[in-house]
């Protein structure tokens, strides 16, 4: 699965998922909407990347297919 010491497994959390990042309880919160994802971590925010760990790591869980939308 994609748990690494960097991200941790998402977990599905209303319209989004929480993804756990680091070792010190701090985590993401990762959405799609219209069609475009989005991160609530610092890289995505200020690089304006189009895709950051947390976003990798959910298309990662959806795509091992466990019934959740892509």
């Amino acid at each position: 699965m994609t748990n690494t010491a960097e991200v941790g497994n998402p977990e599905r959390r209303g319209n989004g998922w929480f993804v756990p990042s680091g070792d010190k309880g701090i985590g993401y919160f990762v959405e799609r909407l219209e069609g475009r994802w989005r991160c609530t971590c610092p890289s995505f925010r200020w690089r304006q990347t189009n895709e950051c760990k947390h976003i990798v790591a959910v298309r990662r869980i959806l795509q091992q297919g466990n019934g959740v939308e892509s």
